[in-house]
């Protein structure tokens, strides 16, 4: 009889052990199969802001050609400094005259163009977009427009009010991210 239940005890642990492994073998698939999922909602997730992000940027280019035409207007016409030029207009404007049209008019965008790099480095600093993907989505040019063309300008309207966080943040994003031939 004890050799009956030694036999037996034998089969159960065998089965037991094929029980396991196949356990250990379906869980390592379904791991594996849950891994690659989450890789591909997050790449997909990357791929859709990384296209949000260009295609703001995009829409923007009605706007960044206008800062540009100011910019050559005032270089052309003096030169004129652009930065002071805006300054003055914003600091005349306050009663609602318009003394200089095209730095009267340049005002709504700036602002366009501001606020999309204001969010973007809101979202990056909370981590709801990575800086990965910022740097795959806007070339260096995109940053230097902000920070050549436009911190100036929010500046000179912000006056003593300013703070230099998206100033900061842009110039450190493209020392640390960006390749010089970029």
């Amino acid at each position: 009889m004890a050799t009956f239940w030694n036999g037996v005890s034998a089969v159960a642990t065998a089965v037991a052990a094929i029980a396991a492994w196949w356990y250990v073998r379906l869980t390592h698939r379904l791991w594996t199969a849950t891994r690659d999922q989450v890789d591909m909602l997050t790449k997909t997730r990357e791929t859709e802001l990384m296209q949000q992000l260009m295609s703001g940027y995009d829409r923007l280019r009605e706007s960044i050609e206008f800062i540009q035409q100011y910019y050559m207007d005032c270089a052309c016409s003096g030169p004129t400094d652009p930065i002071r030029r805006y300054g003055d207009e914003m600091a005349l404007n306050v009663d609602g005259r318009v003394i200089d049209e095209n730095a009267h008019n340049l005002d709504d965008h700036r602002y366009r163009v501001s606020r999309f790099f204001v969010r973007t480095r809101k979202l990056v600093q909370a981590t709801y977009l990575s800086e990965d993907v910022l740097v795959r989505a806007l070339d260096r040019r995109a940053i230097a427009v902000f920070l050549n063309l436009v911190d100036g300008l929010d500046e000179a309207k912000a006056g003593s009010h300013y703070s230099r966080d998206d100033r900061d943040f842009y110039n450190d994003l493209l020392h640390r991210r960006y390749d010089e031939n970029d």
